[in-house]
């Protein structure tokens, strides 16, 4: 058998391109976080290549100066890690809350924190790819502890360099978005991205970072008694460019809460954000825009006013360029939330929205995707939440529709992709995600069922099937069933 190359087809094939999930899990475990009074909260959440799924958060624990900032890590075969306290070289002086998180190209992790209430500062920490975290935490800001700060992020651009901004409050000038880039083992120092005087109020930041090595700054943007506008700024070529007004007509919306994330398939970012209008009731609605050849976009609306409380909304994107939205909601106030999901399809469509069951009452969620891990189209989502009277930190992992097999890529000397590898033995390989009940049969161009290649069930990770000996050169399919969905690919044999 020679080299064969296999094309995709989705011949005949019923394909739902919506997020399946799987059962949520509780990642706070008594006898921490099993009540309000532990309030384990502010989760984030990153991935790096290998597939290893890292979550922060803060929470209060015995015999500290509490909350303090936590870390876990989910590896693929292994499950979950115990909870380690990353700030606890600081633990018994400083309470430490609201981390950022941001996986590298290297796999390493960096993690931002604000520290109070004796100083109001920002540290920083990092975990190396090989799993040591640095032994002390790093002070970012500079300057008077008695300023309040917070709203830290952190973002890792492919050259190698990390990005941190936070928010400083100067009573007497009014707020300033601080940032600070480190690169390689060294920080630059702080730089003022934007200020206001005392009349402004600056909040609600969010940070991402682009393929091509630009950031992406958004934040609120208001006056006392004006309705706060969506300003965006963004630092290319080691400058940051001047303020842009995303949506400028203040007088009908007041926006809140605005997530930036970027497309790696076009490097265009896309903003979401909560609206409620000017008129009474101030209903909320979720909406979304994205810059385009240096101009943004008219916005959609994603989730429309339909319920009394929207919230949490938060978007990222997979490496193929499809979007995921993630916000909660409630129909009826104070009836528990909802967590909703809408997928943006490859060309800009929102496909219909899905709801899970009844989840609590979050006050956070965070969202990112495989990044560039061999999961790279999945979806991982955290959140803080409230049910009958006990806070805990949930995950939530989100897979490419409802397929449980995903055909492995396998690059020929020419540059030439496959969707399959048929090797001379006449092997199929394929991953299966979970446990499932998997038939792939060989069909001819007639529609004729020739064989059955594989039956039964298969556990999570690599399998094969073989195609017999006797099966000629020539064109066919390979059709594959799961409980949930059939694909069909076409195969050319050669022998």
């Amino acid at each position: 058998m020679g080299i064969t190359l296999i094309l995709r087809a989705q011949l005949e094939a019923t394909y739902n391109p919506q997020i399946f999930w799987e059962p949520e899990t509780c990642l706070t475990a008594p006898p921490y976080g099993n009540s309000l009074e532990y309030a384990p909260e502010e989760p984030k959440v990153a991935v790096t290549s290998d597939g290893q799924v890292h979550i922060v958060w803060n929470s209060d624990r015995p015999n500290l100066r509490t909350p303090q900032v936590y870390y876990k890590r989910f590896v693929p075969g292994a499950g979950w890690t115990e909870d380690t306290c990353i700030s606890a070289d600081l633990a018994q002086l400083h309470m430490c809350a609201y981390p950022g998180i941001a996986a590298d190209s290297q796999d390493n992790i960096h993690v931002v924190w604000r520290e109070y209430p004796e100083g109001y500062h920002i540290w920083y920490k990092m975990r190396r790819a090989d799993g040591v975290w640095d032994s002390l935490s790093t002070l970012l800001s500079v300057g008077s502890s008695t300023l309040p700060r917070g709203w830290a992020k952190v973002a890792c651009t492919p050259d190698g360099n990390v990005h941190v901004v936070w928010m400083e409050w100067y009573p007497l000038y009014g707020n300033w978005i601080v940032y600070r880039q480190r690169i390689g083992d060294v920080w630059t120092p702080p730089v003022t991205v934007d200020s206001v005087d005392t009349t402004y109020f600056i909040q609600i930041m969010s940070l991402a970072a682009g393929r091509d090595n630009r950031v992406h700054l958004v934040y609120d943007y208001g006056r006392i008694g004006v309705k706060p506008l969506v300003c965006y700024r963004c630092r290319s070529g080691g400058l940051w460019g001047p303020r842009e007004w995303v949506l400028p007509d203040a007088d009908t919306f007041l926006r809140e809460e605005p997530r930036i994330a970027v497309n790696p398939a076009t490097n265009e970012p896309h903003i979401c954000w909560l609206g409620r209008p000017a008129q009474a009731p101030p209903i909320p609605a979720v909406y979304h825009t994205y810059k385009c050849n240096n101009i943004w976009q008219p916005y959609d609306t994603v989730s429309p006013a339909d319920s009394f409380y929207q919230s949490n909304v938060v978007l990222a994107f997979t490496r193929d360029g499809i979007g995921h939205l993630v916000w909660s909601r409630n129909i009826i106030y104070p009836r528990r939330s909802q967590t909703c999901h809408r997928e943006r399809s490859i060309s800009g469509e929102w496909l219909p929205a899905s709801v899970r069951a009844d989840t609590g009452f979050p006050n956070y969620q965070f969202a990112t995707t495989g990044g560039n891990s061999e999961n790279y189209a999945h979806l991982y989502v955290v959140r803080d939440n409230s049910v009958s009277g006990s806070a805990q930190i949930y995950f939530l992992h989100g897979l490419p529709g409802p397929q449980s097999i995903e055909w492995q890529n396998e690059q020929f000397g020419a540059g030439l992709t496959s969707n399959l590898l048929i090797s001379g033995s006449g092997q199929i390989w394929y991953a299966v995600e979970r446990s499932c009940q998997v038939e792939l049969a060989l069909y001819d161009v007639l529609g004729r069922k020739l064989r059955v290649l594989e039956q039964g069930e298969r556990k999570p990770g690599r399998h094969s099937a073989t195609i017999p000996d006797d099966i000629s050169t020539g064109v066919y399919f390979v059709c594959q069933w799961t409980p949930d969905a059939r694909d069909v690919k076409k195969v050319v044999l050669v022998r």
